[in-house]
């Protein structure tokens, strides 16, 4: 009995439930992936802060604030395919989101020691939830920045205020005694398809609010492109794809096959986002909490 008692104390020699705190800052790539989606052109940065805590040898969890912009242009998308519905909705975003989320990490190797003794390379998977503010604007013809959201471009009213599932994979690198380095991609579901201001249909111009809600819910009749101001293929579209330009009084014009009534929105679901992310972790010094074997 003696020597099993002494085998179960051996057995636990290390510190299994050290638990220590660190503190996380980064830097992010987004990628928009909605009805106007990003390119490679249009990615944009982001910073982030954190606070992680190690509860188990492979388990942590973390609270993050994150922001960033996700910017979107159909001219851009196009990648110059002047047949496609995307230049001729020609239609763009930007929208700064604020972001509050909380996180699980499971780590691939496990860390059953003090913190100075981890391993030096790790990979860890993620999961979490978040809840989020965004506004989504765009260029009106004078290159100012307007909200989309209060001129309901499509007859509908949305909130600022959205969720997140954050899910994902990253890397770790040990730095240091008390420094890591991570390259971390996330995949942010959303409760929203409003993120790029597009979802459904082009509605009657009538049921919009205002001049500038006309102007700025159909853009395919416009001879440049919303975003960058780059000139189009008028002659193109007219002849060969014998596009038809509309014009009314009220600000509102449209191509023949984006006329009112016709589908707005291309993709199915709410809007998602990518994030690909640089970031330092600073693991705070102090006690370290373990089991006491006696």
């Amino acid at each position: 009995m003696f020597f099993i008692a002494i085998q179960s104390v051996r057995a636990q020699p290390y510190n299994y439930r050290c638990k220590y705190h660190s503190i996380v800052i980064g830097g992010a790539g987004s990628y928009a992936n909605g009805d106007i989606k990003s390119t490679l052109s249009t990615i944009r940065p982001g910073l982030s802060f954190g606070f992680n805590k190690r509860i188990y040898p492979r388990l942590s969890y973390e609270f993050d604030f994150l922001w960033f912009r996700l910017l979107g242009d159909d001219f851009l998308a196009s990648d110059k395919k002047l047949e496609s519905a995307d230049y001729l909705r020609n239609l763009h975003f930007r929208n700064d989101i604020k972001e509050l989320s909380f996180t699980l990490r499971y780590d691939l190797l496990p860390n059953t020691d003090h913190y100075r003794k981890r391993p030096i390379y790790n990979a860890y998977v993620l999961l979490g939830g978040g809840v989020f503010y965004h506004n989504p604007k765009a260029k009106n013809d004078r290159d100012h920045w307007v909200s989309l959201r209060k001129l309901q471009t499509e007859g509908k009213s949305y909130s600022n205020i959205q969720f997140s599932v954050p899910a994902g994979f990253g890397f770790r690198y040990k730095l240091a005694i008390q420094w890591d380095l991570e390259l971390e991609f996330t995949y942010r579901y959303t409760s929203t398809d409003y993120l790029d201001d597009v979802s459904r249909n082009y509605i009657n111009p009538d049921q919009l609010k205002s001049d500038q809600s006309r102007q700025m819910s159909n853009r395919s009749a416009s001879l440049f492109g919303s975003y960058n101001g780059a000139k189009r293929d008028i002659d193109f579209i007219n002849n060969t794809l014998e596009e038809q330009f509309f014009y009314s009084g009220s600000g509102y014009s449209y191509s023949t096959s984006k006329a009112p009534g016709s589908k707005r929105g291309s993709k199915i679901g709410p809007d998602s986002y990518v994030l690909v992310s640089l970031r330092l972790i600073y693991i705070i010094p102090g006690k370290i909490y373990c089991p006491k074997f006696r």
